[in-house]
């Protein structure tokens, strides 16, 4: 079996976690570096508006990061989606859908999600990551990101 690295697009909430004076929510921040950090240590790409964006300091405008979010899940191997209750996101999660990407949805215990979330499972290449706590979800996605990487 050969292992490989993949090119991982993370949607996550963005301009929502955006304080008036534009300053991006650091627990969130913090929390996506980690997630950043343990894709990078397993050797994959991040795709990340997150990142491109620099956490807001380089906003762009709506007709350049939509069409940069789509051409980027577009060409990813897998979309990993931290839902929430993002408009923007969900838009991305049925772009990767339609698209037949492999998506990993990750879902926080005792969180609200629209039922479409969880029925996405039936339409396309999609699992639920179920998890209460950061050390379960790395768990979780450590096995759930292994069975892409060795095929």
């Amino acid at each position: 079996m050969i292992k490989m690295n993949l090119r991982v697009f993370v949607g996550a909430p963005f301009t929502k976690y955006m304080s008036s004076g534009k300053e991006f929510d650091d627990l969130l921040r913090d929390f996506l570096k980690r997630i950043y950090t343990f894709l990078s240590l397993k050797g994959h790409t991040i795709i990340s508006a997150h990142i491109r964006e620099d956490w807001g300091d380089r906003l762009m405008n709506p007709n350049e990061c939509t069409v940069k979010d789509f051409e980027d899940i577009s060409d990813c191997d897998l979309f990993l989606v931290f839902p929430g209750n993002s408009c923007g996101v969900h838009i991305e999660l049925g772009w990767a859908s339609a698209l037949n990407k492999h998506i990993l949805i990750c879902i926080k215990d005792n969180k609200y999600y629209s039922p479409l979330i969880y029925g996405l499972c039936s339409l396309s290449d999609a699992k639920l990551i179920r998890y209460s706590d950061e050390t379960e979800l790395l768990d979780k996605l450590s096995e759930a990101i292994a069975q892409y990487e060795n095929k």
